[in-house]
């Protein structure tokens, strides 16, 4: 049975967003992930500014206190049995009308939950 899966993490330091952002790209060794594969990139940074300047602007010029959350780190995710119900131990594939669906349906969702509070979704 297909199940979703929805990972939120508050980040709480420069150094944890910056960690945050090497592991998402990949740019740092991540022995549970296929490197060949790109993780998808829902919100819009046509600016290719890293993550920590994103934040910086985002926050703005207001003082931080130091136990502030500075990000929530999300990751939203189904089991290889929803994207691939026909071969779900076949890591890679999926067929793509389930993840244009799904995609669809999380973009719904965090625009419905969260606002404008991510910039520009896709």
């Amino acid at each position: 049975m297909p199940f979703a899966v929805c990972r939120i993490q508050k980040i709480k330091s420069w150094g944890a967003l910056s960690r945050s952002q090497s592991h998402t790209l990949r740019l740092v060794d991540t022995p549970n992930a296929n490197p060949e594969i790109k993780n998808l990139e829902l919100i819009g940074n046509t600016t290719n500014l890293d993550l920590g300047t994103l934040v910086r602007e985002k926050i703005g010029s207001q003082k931080i206190r130091s136990d502030a959350v500075l990000a929530v780190e999300m990751l939203l995710s189904a089991s290889p049995e929803y994207f691939r119900p026909d071969a779900p131990h076949k890591g890679g594939i999926y067929e793509q009308q389930r993840l244009n669906n799904f995609v669809d349906a999380v973009v719904k969702w965090l625009k419905k939950s969260w606002g404008d509070t991510f910039g520009k979704l896709r």
